[in-house]
C-alpha cells in the first residue's frame, strides 16, 4: 500500500511538471568578431559538449567557409549562447579562444578546465593544486590546496574584499564559486557585470509520452526437485508519460528522466513433478497490470542537429495487481487408477517491483521542437517467481525486453 501511495504521488508531481516545459533552445545565430569589432553573422561548425575550440570554421550567410585561428579574429558566439574571446595564450606569443563567463571589472574567462581573469591589464591565472604534490606533501598547507584563494584576495582587495573574505576563503576551484565571488565583488563596489553564462539554460525539462511491446523470459534460479517447469508469455504492452532533463549546462552529455507507465502482462505456467509414487501436474494462467515509476540517468554517445544517440541505466520501481484467470491441479498415484483435480493456485509472484533496467535510444529531430524517441529496454527482475509444491520449490527470475517508440517535447 506505501508503494501504491508513492506512485500516486509520484504520479501527480509528473503531471505537475510535464505540462510546462523549462526555458527552450536557444534561437540566435552563431556569430564571429572580425578585428574591426564588428559581428559577421552564420554558421560555425561546433559539438554541443566541445568547450575548447583551437581554430573555428565558419561559414557565411553567403555560404563561403573558411577556417579561423584566435588570431584572426576577436571572438565568436555559438547560438546556444556560449562566447569566446582571443586571449593571449599563456606563455606564447599567439592567441587562444577562452569562453567567456562573466564580463565586468574582472572578467571570468575559462580555457582547457583552468579558470583565469582578465583584469583590463592581463591575464591571471587561477592556479590549480597540483593533486600529486598535495599527495606527496607530509604538511597541509591552505596555499598549497587552494592556490587560487590567494589570487583572488588580491585581485579583490579593498573594503569590498574585507566582506567577501569568508566567502573567498570557502571557494572552491568551480565554476559557480568564482561566479559567486566576482558577482558578489561587482555589486559590492557597485560595478555593471554580465554573468554572459547564465544566458544558456543550466538544463531543459521536456515532456514525453512512450509506448511500445516487450516480450518476457524466465531464468532458473534453482529447483529442488524432479520437475519440468515451462511458461508461455505473450506480448506486454507499455505505456510511459514522463519527463526528461538534458542538455545540462555543465554535463552536456548527461541527462535523466522519470516516468510513469503501466505494464499488461500475462502468463501460462505448466508444470510437471514426479516421483516414484506419485506425479503432479498443473497448469495456472493468470494476467499482472504493473504500475511503474521508472527512474534512468543518461549519457549521450553522440548527437547532432537532427539526432542524438543514448545510453541509460537506471531501475524500475512499482507494483504489480495480479488477476487470477485458471488453476488447476491433477495429483496420480504410480500404482492406482485415481486421479484428484484441484482447483488451487501454485505460483507466487513479487507484487513489489524493483527492477535494474538498462536502455539505449535514439532521439530524432527533424524539424521544431517536437522530436521522435526510439528505445530499447530491458529490466531484469531478481527471484520473480516462484513455485512452491508439497515441499519443493522452483524460482524464476525474468528478462523483460521492450522496443518502444514515442513523442519528447
Amino acid at each position: 500500500m506505501n508503494s501504491f501511495k508513492l506512485i500516486l504521488s509520484t504520479s501527480l508531481l509528473l503531471f505537475l511538471f510535464g505540462t510546462t516545459k523549462a526555458q527552450s533552445e536557444s534561437t540566435t545565430q552563431d556569430f564571429i568578431i572580425l578585428p574591426s569589432g564588428s559581428k559577421e553573422f552564420g554558421k560555425i561548425e561546433s559539438k554541443f559538449d566541445l568547450q575548447d575550440y583551437p581554430f573555428i570554421r565558419f561559414t557565411n550567410i553567403s555560404g563561403t567557409t573558411k577556417e579561423y585561428t584566435a588570431d584572426e579574429v576577436q571572438g565568436f558566439g555559438l547560438a546556444n549562447g556560449r562566447i569566446f574571446v582571443s586571449k593571449p595564450w599563456p606563455n606564447t606569443n599567439s592567441q587562444a579562444f577562452y569562453q567567456l563567463l562573466l564580463q565586468g571589472r574582472l572578467s571570468l574567462l575559462r580555457l582547457q578546465e583552468l579558470f583565469y581573469v582578465d583584469n583590463g591589464e592581463e591575464l591571471i591565472l587561477l592556479p590549480k593544486a597540483d593533486k600529486k604534490e598535495l599527495s606527496n606533501s607530509r604538511k597541509f598547507s591552505i596555499s598549497k590546496k587552494y592556490p587560487h584563494i590567494a589570487i583572488l584576495n588580491i585581485l579583490t582587495s579593498g573594503n569590498c574584499g574585507v566582506k567577501l573574505q569568508e566567502l573567498i576563503a570557502s571557494t572552491r576551484y568551480l565554476e559557480q564559486d568564482f561566479l559567486d565571488v566576482l558577482s558578489r565583488y561587482h555589486t559590492c563596489e557597485n560595478i555593471p557585470y554580465d554573468i554572459i553564462i547564465d544566458r544558456i539554460v543550466k538544463k531543459i525539462i521536456s515532456p514525453y509520452v512512450i509506448a511500445g511491446v516487450g516480450q518476457s523470459n524466465q531464468l532458473l534460479n534453482f529447483r529442488d526437485a524432479e520437475r519440468i517447469d515451462a511458461f508461455v508469455t505473450g506480448m506486454t504492452p507499455t505505456f510511459i508519460i514522463g519527463i526528461k532533463g538534458h542538455q545540462i549546462r555543465n554535463r552536456p552529455r548527461s541527462g535523466y528522466d522519470v516516468g510513469l507507465g503501466v505494464v499488461f502482462q500475462k502468463y501460462q505456467v505448466n508444470t510437471v513433478q514426479s516421483n516414484p509414487s506419485s506425479q503432479i501436474s498443473g497448469t495456472q494462467e493468470f494476467r499482472s497490470i504493473n504500475l511503474v515509476l521508472p527512474a534512468f540517468f543518461n549519457y549521450t554517445l553522440t548527437k547532432n542537429q537532427s539526432m542524438e544517440l543514448y545510453m541509460g541505466i537506471g531501475t524500475w520501481l512499482g507494483y504489480s495487481f495480479l488477476q487470477e484467470d485458471f488453476a488447476v491441479m491433477d495429483h496420480r498415484q504410480s500404482f492406482s487408477s485415481i486421479i484428484t483435480l484441484k482447483e488451487e493456485t501454485f505460483v507466487d509472484r513479487k507484487r513489489v517491483i524493483t527492477n535494474p533496467a538498462f536502455k539505449i535510444g535514439t532521439h530524432l529531430k527533424p524539424r521544431g521542437k517536437i522530436g521522435f524517441l526510439l528505445e530499447y529496454q530491458a529490466t531484469y527482475s531478481p527471484r520473480n517467481f516462484s513455485i512452491p509444491i508439497e515441499d519443493k520449490i522452483s524460482v524464476f527470475s525474468e528478462i523483460n525486453n521492450s522496443f518502444l517508440i514515442g513523442i519528447r517535447f
